[in-house]
C-alpha cells in the first residue's frame, strides 16, 4: 500500500483522541523506545521514518492520546521526512542528523 493511501486511511484507523489529559513524557518516551527497537527487526515497522511516524501516530491515537503527524521537506539537499509529535517528543526525531525539515503536511484529526 502506498504512503498516500496510508495517509488517506489514517482518519479511519486513528480516531480523534478522547482523553482530556495530555500524554506524559514518560509514556511517549516509552513508546518511542519500543517503536525504534522494534523497527530494527520487524516487517511492519521497517526502520524508515514513514513507518515509524505512522505507527507512533496510530498507537498514540488508538490509546486515546493526542498526537500530530508531520510530513516535512528540506530543500538542500532535497529530502522528505515524517515524524509524529506528542507530549513535546518526536517519533522518530524531527531533525535527523541535525537537518531541519519544514512541515508541508500536518495531520491532527481536526481536533484542537
Amino acid at each position: 500500500m502506498g504512503f498516500g493511501r496510508v495517509l488517506r486511511l489514517l482518519s479511519l484507523a486513528a480516531p480523534a483522541y478522547a482523553r482530556a489529559d495530555t500524554p506524559s513524557t514518560q509514556e511517549v518516551r516509552r513508546l518511542k523506545r519500543a517503536i525504534l527497537a522494534r523497527s530494527r527487526r520487524s516487517w511492519l515497522v521497517d526502520g524508515d521514518c514513514k513507518s515509524e511516524a505512522v505507527t507512533a501516530f496510530l498507537l498514540l491515537r488508538r490509546s486515546g492520546l493526542q498526537a500530530v503527524l508531520h510530513i516535512g521537506v528540506r530543500e538542500h539537499p532535497f529530502a522528505l521526512h515524517a515524524w509524529t509529535v506528542s507530549a513535546g517528543l518526536c517519533i522518530p526525531d524531527a531533525d535527523p542528523r541535525g537537518h531541519a525539515f519544514e512541515p508541508v503536511l500536518t495531520i491532527d484529526g481536526g481536533v484542537r
